[in-house]
């Protein structure tokens, strides 16, 4: 298996958004063996690291249920209006790679590696009903209507699954997955988001939640053509991702036996 050094990957690598390389050993373990830029991996399909949330609800009338946000506003704002709408979507995003932590090439993946990252997610795309956060409001590709307040919502800890994996056009990942409880009470109140450039600034727009089971999003993905349930999670289904799926079944049925 090839590793690069820290030595090489600093002389290489000076800009862009920086991932972390991960191939499957013989023993299939997931190994870190070097970084690269965003756009290397997606032209390439270099294996890289990401980190998927789920969010389930513990209690009220959705107790069990996925919660799931709406992309399609986000593919709006990056011009493409045709794209299917909704889209169904979990949390979660790139492990950024640092040149000042190289130590971890050659090692396992580890929930180490990805709860920062995992953290910064949810920091970023995870909001509730408040104020000091101004999110826009797309209900056409057309463009913001208007903007909706937000504040940061204080979650609890999150819940360490393990790693899934995917391939796909311009897309190979090796993503760790987690669970996150939240409760009935909170699940009006929360207000999902992402961010798009716009004339060089940094923009969020408020994304729309729905909860669902898996039972559902299965039914969408294999019977309704018009509507998109995104990789992060069809992945789950993928028979190489088969004891993840079922540590997640299991841990939020475990979770909601234990708080009744």
């Amino acid at each position: 298996m090839m590793k690069n050094t820290s030595k090489e990957c600093a002389a290489a690598y000076t800009h862009g958004e920086l991932l972390y390389i991960v191939q499957q050993s013989a023993s299939d373990d997931y190994i870190i063996t070097g970084i690269t830029e965003r756009t290397v991996a997606e032209r390439n399909g270099v294996r890289h690291l990401t980190a998927i949330c789920v969010l389930f609800v513990t209690s009220g009338p959705h107790r069990g249920k996925w919660l799931c946000h709406n992309r399609a506003p986000k593919q709006w704002a990056k011009g493409k209006p045709d794209c299917k709408a909704p889209s169904w979507n979990f949390w979660g995003g790139h492990i950024t790679a640092s040149l000042e932590q190289l130590d971890v090439i050659g090692q396992k993946v580890s929930r180490e590696v990805c709860d920062p990252g995992m953290a910064v997610e949810l920091s970023e795309e995870l909001y509730c009903r408040g104020t000091g956060v101004e999110l826009e409001e797309w209900r056409s590709p057309q463009g913001p209507s208007g903007t909706i307040p937000a504040a940061s919502y204080h979650h609890g800890p999150l819940l360490p699954i393990g790693l899934t994996s995917f391939s796909g056009k311009g897309n190979c990942e090796a993503s760790y997955l987690y669970a996150l409880p939240v409760s009935g009470e909170d699940v009006d109140s929360l207000i999902a988001a992402d961010d798009y450039i716009r004339g060089g600034e940094k923009h969020n727009i408020a994304l729309r939640i729905k909860p669902m089971s898996e039972d559902e999003l299965k039914n969408l993905h294999k019977n309704d053509p018009a509507v998109e349930v995104c990789d992060a999670i069809t992945r789950l289904w993928l028979p190489e991702n088969t004891v993840a799926h079922a540590k997640l079944s299991k841990t939020i049925e475990e979770y909601l036996k234990s708080h009744g």
